[in-house]
């Protein structure tokens, strides 16, 4: 069941990729993108720490676009991962 916390609906395949335990605090459109949807999800810990997510959503068509972009990232985080999130 798609779950709605703040202004953006999350798909249980997202929610099931969040942090073991967290709890969803908000998650909110965010930013713009000309081919996609984008949100910040904000969730607690169960330490109870507050982490930032961020997600991109977008049609099949944009896929080729999403894995490109996903792979940069991908090797940018394991370059420098103080730089670049890993990307789920």
């Amino acid at each position: 069941m798609a779950q709605t916390v703040g202004n953006f609906t999350l798909d249980p395949l997202v929610v099931a990729q969040l942090p073991l335990g967290s709890r969803i605090l908000d998650a909110s459109v965010h930013g713009s993108s000309t081919w996609s949807q984008t949100a910040r999800i904000v969730v607690q810990l169960i330490d109870g720490n507050r982490k930032q997510l961020f997600l991109k959503c977008a049609s099949k068509h944009s896929k080729p676009m999403i894995e490109g972009e996903y792979m940069s990232l991908l090797d940018l985080h394991k370059l420098d991962p103080s730089f670049v999130a890993k990307p789920l």
